[in-house]
């Protein structure tokens, strides 16, 4: 994968869910049932978490972070739903667009060649292929839960 291929879908697939933002008024942020139990807010938060984990990773050059990682998917997730229900909407929101434009910075300096090549960063598994890591938690994501807000949109 070509940095400029990466970053264009990361950014074909960022508009796919502002688009499906967009189909949800402000009143319904909160309502629960979009993603399981997750509102649109709690979605928000989801996503921002795991952002901000693949900025850790590209500016510490280093296969590092949360202990949450030790959890299983479904744990992990419990753990940040359970950590940001009660915070605010609007705070969630502005964390939510600057943790994407620090992402996308981090990944504009980040040299082309670490997306493809797991040495680059210290103690990932050198299987691993670093863009489909964070495409797993950037792009990938950001379909799944456009498709979960469409649909929870339709069904209402």
């Amino acid at each position: 994968m070509d940095k400029p291929a990466f970053l264009e879908m990361l950014k074909t697939a960022r508009a796919e869910l502002e688009a499906a933002l967009a189909l949800v008024d402000e009143g319904r942020m909160a309502l629960p049932g979009v993603s399981g139990e997750m509102s649109v807010k709690d979605l928000l938060a989801h996503i921002a978490w795991y952002e901000r984990e693949m900025i850790g990773i590209l500016t510490q050059h280093a296969l590092s972070g949360s202990e949450l990682w030790i959890l299983s998917s479904r744990d992990r997730n419990t753990a940040i739903f359970d950590k940001n229900r009660a915070r605010p909407l609007d705070e969630i929101r502005q964390e939510f667009w600057r943790t994407h434009e620090a992402l996308m910075q981090a990944l504009e300096a980040v040299e082309a060649d670490a997306l493809n090549q797991a040495a680059w960063f210290k103690e990932m598994p050198v299987e691993w292929v670093p863009w489909r890591l964070i495409a797993e938690n950037s792009s990938d994501h950001y379909q799944q839960h456009a498709e979960d807000i469409r649909k929870w949109v339709e069904k209402r």
